[in-house]
């Protein structure tokens, strides 16, 4: 059951089809100096809990999910060069069943944008990054964005 569950958010979530064009590849991706944060976040229309791991370098940003929600989840590594945008947007007047029994989904988030792949709505929660161990992340993140812009 726990391999379909996987399976079907994988698909559902369009975490399978990125990885097709942005599957991680330590031998050809420059991944050195990434350190990943425990984040919070959707993509598409399904919620990652604290269990995507994201984290920047002057290339690209690195997302892969927890050991035990891993399967068929390959870690990806977006170049900035695919990036169309990144903005910070706020859903904290908009209510939903989810949001307003756990506030984890209300609040500021930074929306990705993908050049090739528009289809992809993917959402990092503000919050989840703001208690970041890695000061630089945040720093990282701004310089990509002035290379996309």
């Amino acid at each position: 059951m726990w391999v379909f569950v996987l399976f079907a958010l994988s698909r559902q979530s369009g975490w399978a089809r990125l990885a097709e064009d942005f599957s991680q590849n330590k031998d050809r991706d420059p991944i050195d100096g990434i350190k990943y944060k425990l984040s919070s976040g959707k993509m598409n229309n399904a919620s990652f809990s604290n269990c995507i791991l994201i984290g920047a370098n002057e290339h690209g940003v690195g997302m892969k999910i927890m050991f035990l929600f891993s399967l068929f989840h390959k870690p990806l590594f977006i170049p900035w060069s695919n990036i169309k945008s990144i903005t910070l947007e706020d859903n904290s007047d908009k209510t939903s069943i989810f949001s307003s029994l756990r506030n984890v989904y209300k609040g500021q988030y930074y929306r990705i944008e993908l050049r090739d792949h528009p289809e992809a709505h993917i959402r990092i929660w503000k919050r989840s990054l703001e208690n970041s161990t890695v000061p630089q992340y945040c720093t990282v993140m701004a310089n990509g964005l002035q290379q996309v812009v």
